[in-house]
């Protein structure tokens, strides 16, 4: 089991990111973005408050200074993606900005001298070629277009 955990923890955190991208998408029928984002703040400030007494008290500068900053990216990201969700499908959506782990990829070989093998490489190349396909339009039966960014629901974000 304990060469697997790695495999546990990696559903956990697919189901707990798939929820985090379908979600918002139901709260913008009801809410503008801002408003959406608030709250999803105040839920990390929620389960901060659960984390906190089990974390660790020993805090570097730096390290501290990371986190921070990681807060700060992970929310101007959170935004952009709200912003994303409220004009188009979330499935597309979801997939295309799913591609963050290439930028820090490439950050990794950059800054830290991580290099990727060709196993990593050509996931890479096929984690680029999905969302490609995802986002290619679906051809209805009377001949017209649809999928990728021409969703049906694309807007939907009225509210009611």
């Amino acid at each position: 089991m304990e060469e697997h955990v790695w495999l546990v923890f990696s559903f956990g955190a697919i189901a707990a990111w798939g929820l985090w991208s379908f979600l918002p998408k139901l709260a913008l029928a009801k809410a503008s973005p801002q408003a959406v984002f608030v709250f999803e703040a105040a839920g990390a400030v929620a389960m901060g408050a659960v984390i906190l007494p089990f974390a660790d008290r020993d805090f570097h500068p730096v390290g501290a200074l990371c986190a921070f900053g990681a807060g700060i990216f992970g929310y101007l990201g959170v935004l952009t993606f709200l912003r994303l969700a409220e004009k188009t499908c979330i499935g597309p959506a979801a997939a295309a900005t799913a591609l963050y782990p290439v930028v820090t990829v490439v950050l990794g070989a950059i800054f830290l001298g991580e290099r990727p093998g060709i196993r990593q490489a050509i996931g890479i190349a096929l984690a680029l070629g999905s969302v490609y396909l995802i986002n290619l339009p679906a051809k209805r039966a009377a001949g017209a277009e649809t999928g990728g960014a021409d969703c049906p629901d694309a807007g939907n974000g009225a509210k009611s």
